[in-house]
């Protein structure tokens, strides 16, 4: 049965930022759904809705929202609302865009000016699948050691170093801001949904049954 919204105890807000056009939608869509979006789905506005999950923590369920910043980082700023409200930012470059990657610097440097104090910062690269990668992880990792920040590398095609992320990241804020929760218990299942593995648009015409939720 899926998870009911109404049923979860623990709410965080996660935003995705960096340059435009690295997949950041694409990694929201394959974190929340466990699908590769198709292109229109993927430009999709999502100005007025929110992108959810739901995970089951013990006796608790913990409803991850997914905020979208509608394009805005076009103008290489996102409103500070954004940011005042989220729990969670994940820096994003795209492994095969070496611009995305040295942008990186401005991007922390806002998130830092307008984040909230306990907000839980992680770096993700995206396209690890990419046979054109211009950085080398290792240089994405010295960075975050520098922040003193988490790195992961995804595909947001192939689903790899996803549910990773979504651990890291829901420890990494339950610590901050539930301390009094034991987080050392909390597991992400891997995703289970085959058919929509490495393909556009996956199989949206069947509801999974695996605690996902959504709200629009």
């Amino acid at each position: 049965m899926a998870t009911s919204i109404s049923s979860c105890d623990i709410t965080l807000k996660i935003l995705i930022v960096g340059d435009p056009s690295i997949g950041k939608s694409s990694l929201i869509w394959r974190m929340s759904e466990n699908i590769f979006p198709t292109l229109e789905q993927a430009n999709i506005n999502m100005a007025n809705s929110v992108k959810s999950k739901a995970i089951q923590f013990g006796r608790k369920q913990i409803l991850l929202k997914f905020l979208d910043t509608a394009g805005q980082e076009r103008f290489r700023t996102i409103s500070r609302s954004f940011y005042s409200t989220t729990d969670i930012i994940i820096l994003s470059y795209d492994q095969s865009n070496q611009s995305s990657f040295d942008h990186l610097t401005q991007w922390y440097t806002e998130v830092q000016r307008y984040a909230k104090k306990d907000c839980y910062i992680a770096l993700a690269s995206t396209k690890k699948e990419s046979t054109q990668q211009v950085v080398n992880p290792s240089t994405a990792q010295n960075f975050a050691n520098e922040k003193g920040i988490s790195f992961i590398e995804t595909s947001a095609a192939s689903g790899e170093g996803v549910d990773e992320l979504v651990q890291l990241v829901v420890k990494g804020a339950g610590e901050k801001l539930y301390s009094e929760e034991n987080w050392t218990k909390l597991r992400v299942k891997a995703n289970e949904n085959p058919n929509s593995k490495g393909t556009r648009g996956g199989t949206q015409s069947e509801p999974r049954k695996t605690g996902f939720c959504q709200i629009l």
